[in-house]
């Protein structure tokens, strides 16, 4: 193992109205009745607001001289796969909300944090993040044939979190350890791994940050793509103010444009995210940039058979049975009680016979029954 290098956390300032009206929010968070993951994401928030950023000794990848030009103006290319990484069908998909760790980068993880000064303002925050993270050969083994990892967040000044974990600091050989660890672990049926960025009460902040620091943000995201063995990137883009519509669209394009695979997670605002599959249609008309959209039924307001014929009506480069296999549902079972959620599949293939497989959120809440929610998932498409 390598040694863990020590940051440096200063806390910029913050005007006194600011400062007071986010620790309110705060406050009033946990009486509010936000679920766990809303508050997760607020307290995230109100973190960045009153720390400002997060400084880090800019030892920045010394593992990985070829990752050192990344950066404003730098002349280092990042080279897309030449051919676009095949779709699994059936598409059984696990996301993963915790860290995902291997045995050994799990406890230097730790470790780390436990060596940190009490006084610094993370240190609990990381060592919650590091003790809570997910064995990456549990997840390898589980059955699922893609895995969407995250959730990675974007600082303001375009530097990436996974989690609340610094990606671009002396921890990336072992943040990217466990990730590398889905597709070789023995016995893995990874087939196709994301990186997802963004989420619930985030977007707002991690989009816009992206936008504004895109030249510095994209060599940093398709790095950790090519270095984990990577296939593509997934935009969990749920904005609660504006949805830019142009910018989803530029980079998705630009994105698939070099090789990668995108997907997106939405479950509202119907009519922008029509707008950006209509602007993504590939060059000459037939077929779309996005490869698939993972849509989140588990929201409660969103009907798949709502979205489905709506966009089959659509100009998406794809024709109606290319969409029921483009469009895959989600779902997040409560406690290992997944049968309601295979009914459900089972009712919808019915209705749209080429469905192109499901999603579940997240594999910590099935951690338990993993490999039998993958297998029931499959034993729709191949009774």
């Amino acid at each position: 193992m390598q040694s863990i290098g020590k940051f440096v956390v200063r806390s910029g300032s913050a005007d006194g109205p600011v400062r007071t009206n986010a620790m309110a929010f705060e406050n009033s968070a946990s009486g509010a009745g936000f679920s766990a993951k809303t508050r997760h994401a607020l307290r995230r928030d109100v973190r960045l607001i009153l720390q400002a950023r997060i400084h880090f000794e800019r030892r920045t990848f010394r593992d990985c001289p070829d990752c050192k030009e990344i950066g404003p103006g730098s002349q280092t290319e990042i080279k897309g796969v030449s051919n676009m990484p095949p779709v699994p069908s059936p598409n059984v998909v696990i996301y993963t909300e915790n860290t995902v760790a291997t045995n050994d980068s799990k406890t230097a993880l730790i470790n780390w944090a436990l060596s940190l000064p009490d006084s610094n303002k993370m240190k609990q925050q990381w060592l919650s993040d590091a003790t809570n993270a997910v064995i990456a050969a549990d997840v390898a083994a589980a059955g699922f044939d893609t895995v969407i990892v995250g959730l990675f967040h974007v600082n303001g000044d375009g530097t990436i979190n996974y989690n609340d974990f610094p990606l671009e600091s002396d921890l990336w050989e072992l943040l990217c350890e466990g990730i590398t660890a889905l597709k070789t672990s023995p016995g893995s049926t990874v087939k196709t791994l994301l990186f997802s960025f963004g989420g619930d009460g985030t977007s707002d902040t991690d989009y816009a940050f992206m936008k504004d620091y895109w030249t510095y943000f994209k060599p940093l995201m398709l790095k950790l793509v090519e270095k984990t063995g990577g296939d593509g990137v997934d935009w969990d883009y749920e904005p609660q103010m504006t949805f830019d519509t142009e910018f989803i669209i530029r980079i998705t394009n630009e994105i698939a444009g070099e090789g990668y695979l995108v997907t997106a997670a939405p479950f509202t605002d119907m009519s922008s995210w029509e707008t950006v599959i209509e602007g993504t249609v590939k060059a000459g008309g037939s077929g779309n940039n996005f490869a698939w959209w993972n849509l989140q039924l588990y929201s409660l307001i969103t009907d798949y058979r709502t979205w489905a014929p709506a966009l089959q009506n659509d100009k998406t480069g794809m024709s109606p049975s290319g969409i029921e296999k483009f469009l895959i549902p989600g779902y997040a079972p409560p406690a290992c009680n997944y049968q309601p959620a295979i009914d459900d599949i089972k009712g919808l293939r019915q209705t749209f016979p080429n469905l192109g497989g499901a999603f579940i959120w997240n594999y910590s809440g099935i951690a338990n029954c993993a490999p039998q929610v993958a297998s029931a998932i499959k034993g729709v498409f191949n009774p």
